[in-house]
């Protein structure tokens, strides 16, 4: 009696060349499906994180803001730098956004100076299914092509309210420095102020630095260190956050010891100074 073939036999036998490439197809489908549906879900999740921040509204207070992110910070595991970009995330979107991009993506669209320009470069990358990285490298050759345009001097305030003396602490880089400023009463506080209506190249750490912009960076970092370590006195002019949190200022320096009015009037202005010693572009809004 002739041996029949069974359904086990058939079974085991190699896919075939067609079976296993029409199988591959609908694997990467529907792993980019599920990649997809996990990176809108790390969206939202940032976006409910900076919401359930925000409602303790400790984002007013610059110093104790950054304070408590960093108890969070410890606690659960996650940056400060993470934390920080969630809560601007919150105060940019009030509408948790339902597209394609990851959360690289906003992370990249969170650095841009205003709701204008993060707007402009988020359809671009939704339009054009850009990369994170292809978005970071558009972003670069836009800043290089303007900034020839962008050197218009930074106007100086005179108004003299909300003047403060400080004392650095650190120097982040060229457009962002941790200050403790006097409020008066034997009253001081502790705060990140980033220098208003300017750009400096940012320094390597972030995903969108390149060499180039690490080099400017350094230089912009180092010049401000060369100004403001060796200043006798250092006054801020500074009455809002941005959207990290950070105290958006403007920052006087003297080489002499003058009173807070004094320096406000008479002071090097640093935020001008850095567009016009070509270490900063002009980000007027």
């Amino acid at each position: 009696m002739p041996a029949t073939t069974t359904n086990s036999t058939d079974a085991s036998r190699p896919l075939s060349a067609a079976r296993y490439a029409s199988l591959l197809r609908d694997v990467q489908r529907l792993a980019k499906a599920t990649d997809a549906e996990l990176s809108q879900q790390k969206v939202i999740a940032f976006w409910n994180l900076g919401d359930r921040i925000q409602r303790e509204r400790i984002a007013e207070h610059s110093g104790y803001h950054n304070s408590v992110l960093r108890d969070l910070a410890r606690a659960t595991h996650l940056s400060v730098r993470n934390l920080q970009y969630a809560v601007a995330f919150h105060r940019g979107y009030r509408r948790c956004p339902k597209d394609t991009l990851t959360w690289a993506h906003y992370r990249v669209l969170l650095d841009r100076p205003n709701a204008d320009s993060r707007a402009h470069y988020r359809k671009l990358a939704l339009d054009e299914q850009l990369s994170v990285r292809q978005l970071v490298h558009l972003i670069q050759q836009d800043q290089r092509s303007a900034t020839a345009t962008n050197t218009t001097p930074v106007p100086r305030p005179t108004l003299p309210s909300y003047l403060y003396a400080a004392t650095v602490t650190n120097i982040i880089d060229g457009d962002t420095l941790d200050l403790r400023i006097d409020l008066g009463f034997h009253t001081e506080r502790l705060g990140r102020f980033r220098l208003a209506d300017i750009d400096c190249p940012e320094l390597v750490g972030a995903i969108h630095d390149s060499p180039s912009s690490d080099s400017a960076g350094r230089l912009a970092r180092d010049f401000v260190y060369s100004r403001v370590m060796s200043a006798k006195t250092i006054v801020v002019k500074t009455q809002r956050t941005d959207l990290h949190g950070r105290y958006v200022a403007h920052l006087f320096y003297s080489a002499t010891e003058l009173s807070v009015d004094a320096c406000f009037v008479e002071g090097t202005h640093l935020n001008n100074e850095l567009v016009v010693e070509g270490h900063a572009d002009t980000m007027l809004t």
